[in-house]
Parts: structure tokens; C-alpha cells; sequence
């Protein structure tokens, strides 16, 4: 859809300088129309509460002890997930709008935490 509004968008302007029939804004529009806009990424990293029991945590913990390695502590098992967001998005309003999403879907509020971060 958006590679749809770039060409229509740049076709239009494409027209507008070819009515300049200047070769320097021909150019110009030419690397603006192959420049991919800027997107933005969202990742959201959920783990259990530290009051929840890990069966999945123990379990690793337990299995890398077995096999040598001293000195874990402790192992949480979590999800991670990256969210690609559209050119030109507003960030304060994905923010809300993500933090909303894995309150109410991607994570259990009751036994997970989440963090939330938006490059």
C-alpha cells in the first residue's frame, strides 16, 4: 500500500518538474524516489514475575548445572517480539497504542511483566 501512495506521490511530482524541464530537479526527484523513508522497530520483552515459579527457568537452570556451567544464579524464560512500524508513525501514539496491545494481548499481566522499547 505504501509503495502504491510513494509512486503516485512521486509520479506527481515527477510531472511537476518535468514541466521545469530542469535536468538538476530531474535528478533530485530520481534519488528521492529510491531514499526509503525512515521506519521505526518496537520490541517488547516479556518475562515472568520474580513472584511467579519458572518451570521452564528451573528446568534450563537444572540442565546447565548438569552439563558444568557454575555460578548461574537463576534463569527466566521470556518472549521477545519486534514489532516493524509504518513510515511516518507517530511515536508517542504507537507507544500507547503498544503498551495497550501487550497489556492486553501479548503478555499475562497477572504472572509477566513487559518492556517496552521503540528505536
Amino acid at each position: 500500500m505504501f509503495k502504491d501512495f510513494n509512486n503516485i506521490f512521486t509520479g506527481a511530482c515527477l510531472r511537476h518538474y518535468r514541466n521545469d524541464f530542469s535536468q538538476k530537479n530531474l535528478a533530485r526527484l530520481r534519488r528521492f524516489r529510491q531514499t526509503p523513508l525512515a521506519r521505526m522497530k518496537a520490541k517488547i520483552i516479556i518475562t515472568p514475575k520474580k513472584a511467579v515459579v519458572d518451570p521452564q527457568g528451573i528446568t534450563v537452570k537444572k540442565a546447565l548445572e548438569h552439563m558444568g556451567y557454575t555460578g548461574v544464579a537463576g534463569v527466566h524464560i521470556g518472549k521477545y517480539i519486534e514489532i516493524d512500524l509504518a513510515a511516518g508513525t507517530d511515536k508517542a501514539t504507537a507507544s500507547k497504542a503498544l503498551n495497550d496491545a501487550a497489556h492486553k494481548l501479548l503478555s499475562n499481566p497477572v504472572i509477566e511483566d513487559y518492556k517496552l522499547e521503540i528505536e
